[in-house]
């Protein structure tokens, strides 16, 4: 659950553009309210012209007041400002350790220091774009279904260069600019796939594909990227080289949330696990602890091993 004041600009932009990037995920909920929303109110004018150009339709967004919400429910709340979390954790003390600030929980800014998205009400249309384009920072996602989604015949430039567009190719009415062209050149290079930059991306191996879609997620500069069942349907060497791209990436400094079912996707960087069970909170625990014999049993209701090492882990089923 996103969270800001009147939740007619900030919380409502960045609930809404991350359900357009989640959409296919059945078991994630995103949600947002305002502490002190009027509740029905519609979102800014500005907040709608704004998010039309990251393809996210605002006109049916209503205004919830907090006090109306399920937030005891949430397993995650962000917080457009560190005044916000604070009210929220007056008002929901039990909340603690679920709540934060957006640019907190993805690592950018300082403790006490630039960690609040700034309040465009009132501003002008250019300050709208500035909050839009600083919590689009703050999220990316890849998802193996959204492999899916490409249908058409088109280079793998172009679908990179249509993640600062927030879409999977580039409209036939726009001109790519040099800056752009520039930031999807050195995505591909970091990434290893400058070679298949005009390649037809309907000719890659899915591995090939899901880096290329990585590269989409990543060419805006996220802060965090949400990678959703990245390696679902990949053969040993994708695997290898996607498990591979997201340690490059934690080299870097990019905050990883990894959706999977499979404990070989779990990078030794990563050290919290949640896991969810019949769409509720089963476990919330450092790696360690999270990923042993017992717990991944209890989680899938059959026998299962876990082996470990080297900050590797790996399933066997128990038959």
């Amino acid at each position: 659950m996103f969270v800001c004041t009147g939740n007619t600009c900030r919380s409502a932009m960045a609930h809404h553009m991350l359900e357009k990037m989640i959409k296919e995920k059945d078991n994630v909920e995103v949600y947002s309210c305002g502490i002190y929303a009027d509740s029905g109110e519609p979102a800014t004018y500005s907040a709608i012209d704004v998010m039309k150009e990251y393809g996210v339709d605002m006109n049916n967004h209503r205004a919830t007041n907090i006090k109306e919400t399920k937030i005891e429910q949430m397993d995650l709340i962000l917080c457009a400002t560190v005044s916000h979390k604070q009210l929220v954790l007056n008002m929901y003390p039990e909340l603690t350790g679920k709540v934060y600030t957006l640019k907190e929980y993805v690592g950018i800014g300082k403790e006490g220091k630039n960690m609040d998205i700034k309040d465009p009400w009132g501003c002008n249309i250019e300050t709208y774009k500035q909050c839009a384009e600083e919590i689009k920072q703050c999220l990316g996602v890849v998802s193996a279904t959204m492999q899916n989604q490409i249908t058409v015949h088109l280079p793998v430039f172009e679908v990179v260069y249509g993640g600062l567009l927030g879409s999977l190719g580039v409209p036939r009415q726009y001109t790519m600019n040099e800056e752009g062209k520039a930031k999807v050149a050195k995505t591909l290079e970091f990434l290893g796939i400058a070679h298949l930059a005009d390649r037809d991306v309907m000719t890659l191996s899915s591995g090939q594909a899901r880096r290329v879609l990585i590269a989409r997620a990543l060419v805006h500069d996220p802060e965090v990227l949400v990678l959703d069942e990245p390696t679902t349907g990949l053969d040993p060497e994708g695997m290898y080289y996607v498990r591979k791209t997201m340690r490059d990436l934690t080299e870097v400094g990019k905050a990883i949330i990894l959706v999977t079912h499979y404990p070989e996707d779990i990078i030794p960087e990563i050290k919290r696990v949640v896991m969810i069970k019949d769409g509720k909170l089963f476990a919330d625990k450092p790696k360690e602890e999270a990923l042993t014999t017992a717990c991944v049993s209890e989680l899938f209701d059959v026998p299962l091993r876990i082996l470990s090492q080297d900050g590797y882990y790996s399933l066997v089923t128990e038959y």
